[in-house]
């Protein structure tokens, strides 16, 4: 029932056996899936001490890692709050 975020009783009273079925059918699906995509990962896991080429491990990794500039974006946020927090001082006139 956690898989769903659905108390027992509400099961009961409003799922049909159906629907409860299909449910469960698609749970064991998707924790098949799952478990074999946890597999291919550990397949792929390079052995400790062994070094391999930065183009060989970003194609291990496919699609799963993206590159920002985090510092440049928090510095931005920064910026904008500093000056959001003067401007409201300046309106209250504490400054």
């Amino acid at each position: 029932m956690a898989e769903w975020h659905v108390t027992p009783d509400y099961v009961v009273a409003n799922w049909t056996d159906e629907l409860l079925q299909l449910m469960l059918e698609k749970l064991i699906e998707r924790k098949d899936k799952q478990a074999k995509a946890i597999e291919e990962v550990r397949g792929r896991h390079i052995s400790g001490g062994q070094e391999i080429e930065d183009t060989t491990l970003f194609k291990m990794m496919g699609d799963t890692v993206e590159v920002t500039n985090v510092d440049k974006d928090r510095n931005q946020w920064f910026r904008k709050n500093r000056q959001e927090r003067v401007s409201d001082y300046e309106r209250a006139g504490r400054i």
